[in-house]
């Protein structure tokens, strides 16, 4: 004789089979919102890296040059470093259209601004494809890293030693006739939950005298 299932079993059945859904549901959530957590956390940890990165391959190509126009005064090779921010003209430029008036060197300024979009405080670099004698003034400012509370910079006297909070050269008002010939980088970011992360990495300039073709 066969036996069908009562309604108390049927009613039994679904329930636990509600319930494993639920826990399935959860399960997956759960798991979703870990996933792009991680995901967040490791794109922040690679555009940090990516901008210091940056930054270091093009300090690395700053120069000042000797050669000036006494009666036009239109380029200023010169290095401005301060504590908080850092200009230079740099080797490295990408001409991108063809015959555009622009050369290999630019004007390069890095910078920790509020983000006017976000709210929040983020790496900006500022480029002026062809240099000035405006150094650091004028340029089409980027934001080169979001989430960045401060940044600073130090200069290596090797004469001396030491490292210096300031590195002007004797056409920025500063004492200096060359560059440094390290830049120490060291940047404070937000990561989750508002915690802030100190980030560190130097690069060494190649061209620390000024360049004086005979």
């Amino acid at each position: 004789m066969k036996r069908g299932f009562s309604l108390i079993e049927i009613l039994v059945a679904g329930a636990l089979l509600a319930i494993m859904g639920v826990m399935l549901m959860t399960t997956l959530n759960s798991s979703i919102e870990v996933k792009d957590r991680v995901d967040g956390i490791s794109n922040r940890y690679y555009l940090i890296r990516q901008a210091m990165s940056r930054m270091a391959r093009e300090i690395a190509m700053a120069y000042t040059s000797k050669h000036k126009n006494a009666n036009y005064a239109v380029i200023n090779t010169q290095f401005k470093g301060e504590k908080s921010s850092l200009s230079f003209v740099a080797f490295g430029g990408f001409v991108r259209m063809k015959d555009a008036k622009e050369s290999d060197q630019r004007e390069i300024t890095y910078f920790v601004e509020t983000d006017m979009r976000k709210g929040s405080s983020a790496l900006m670099r500022k480029e002026k494809v062809n240099p000035t004698a405006l150094l650091g003034e004028e340029g089409r400012v980027q934001i080169l890293c979001p989430h960045i509370k401060s940044i600073n910079f130090k200069y290596w006297n090797h004469q001396m030693k030491t490292w210096e909070d300031e590195w002007r050269t004797e056409g920025m008002g500063g004492t200096h006739s060359d560059l440094p010939l390290r830049v120490l980088i060291e940047m404070w970011a937000i990561m989750e939950n508002e915690v802030e992360q100190k980030f560190v990495t130097q690069t060494e300039i190649m061209i620390t005298n000024p360049i004086n073709i005979l």
